[in-house]
């Protein structure tokens, strides 16, 4: 008896998990069903539905529109021959001096060279005389020995003194003095030296002018640089100049120093670039919609795998 009554309990538990599992089963199909019965009753074509595409067809339309337009701005301003420029100073120990080309502003009438050397007579220098131009002088042109400075100021102040000859001076000449050229060591014979009229610095004789120069490189878009000297003058007492230098109305002293050991780096760069475009349709994509790059591919992923239902 106990046996039979033992089966018999059994067999009802038995029973009662295959019609649990049989209802679990159901249940999960009915859902699947109603699954199914909700993608077949979804309606795209709602009020709602038309007026947000609408409304978002609008706005791709006036965005493709701005886009195209700053596109096709920058796209011209890609290919254009305008460039910007970025300017930094860049520090450096020594600056070589440049070549520095002295030429009489009486055009037939050469110079005299004087005296060439540091403030502190610490060095001395000797001019060449140009082969083309014979009323001009040039200092520090030779590459093997280039004056250069490491400190500012008087201390490292190259001092040059020509004599104009002023006694050979055409009676009808206007002016006296010296036009000066600041310019990198050359060599004329290549054409590598810049016109003699080309200057801007000039003096007189009789009065002292030191000029503060400022070294300027510029680097171009197509990988060549180019050094150029910029100056201030600034003029001095004449006390003792017929002593030291000799008669003042005949004798033109210039002391050429650095403003600062720095170095003005002009660097060129395109106007736009890739980059700028792709930053730019970035902010506006994000200003107008909200959404980033990686909202964008999320979204397309999910709508390839989850279909009507990431949709909805």
């Amino acid at each position: 008896m106990m046996k039979r009554r033992h089966r018999s309990v059994n067999d009802e538990e038995q029973t009662q998990f295959l019609l649990d599992e049989s209802s679990v089963h159901a249940s999960r199909k009915r859902h699947y069903s109603d699954l199914a019965d909700d993608d077949d009753d979804f309606e795209f074509f709602t009020p709602l539905n038309i007026i947000l595409v609408s409304l978002w067809s609008i706005s791709l339309v006036l965005f493709t529109i701005w886009v195209a337009t700053i596109v096709s701005e920058r796209w011209d301003q890609m290919h254009s021959s305008v460039t910007s420029t970025a300017v930094r100073m860049r520090h450096v120990p020594s600056l070589q001096f440049p070549a520095i080309t002295i030429c009489n502003l009486a055009q037939d009438v050469p110079l005299r060279p004087v005296y060439c050397g540091a403030y502190n007579n610490a060095s001395t220098c000797k001019p060449q005389h140009d082969g083309e131009l014979t009323n001009c002088l040039v200092y520090n042109n030779d590459k093997s020995s280039i004056y250069a400075a490491e400190r500012t100021g008087l201390a490292d102040t190259l001092m040059i003194a020509v004599g104009v000859n002023i006694n050979r001076y055409p009676p009808r000449e206007p002016f006296s003095g010296v036009h000066i050229n600041l310019h990198e060591p050359c060599d004329r014979a290549k054409d590598e030296c810049p016109e003699e009229l080309t200057s801007a610095l000039m003096s007189a004789p009789g009065t002292p002018v030191f000029f503060r120069m400022t070294k300027v490189v510029n680097e171009y878009l197509n990988g060549t640089t180019h050094v150029h000297f910029e100056a201030r003058d600034s003029d001095v007492g004449d006390h003792n100049f017929e002593t030291v230098f000799g008669k003042a109305n005949d004798t033109v002293v210039l002391g050429f120093h650095y403003m600062s050991m720095s170095e003005m780096v002009i660097k060129e760069l395109p106007r736009y670039t890739w980059l700028s475009l792709g930053a730019e349709v970035g902010g506006i994509v994000g200003l107008l919609y909200g959404i980033g790059i990686v909202n964008v591919i999320s979204g397309i992923i999910k709508s390839i795998f989850l279909g009507k239902s990431y949709v909805k």
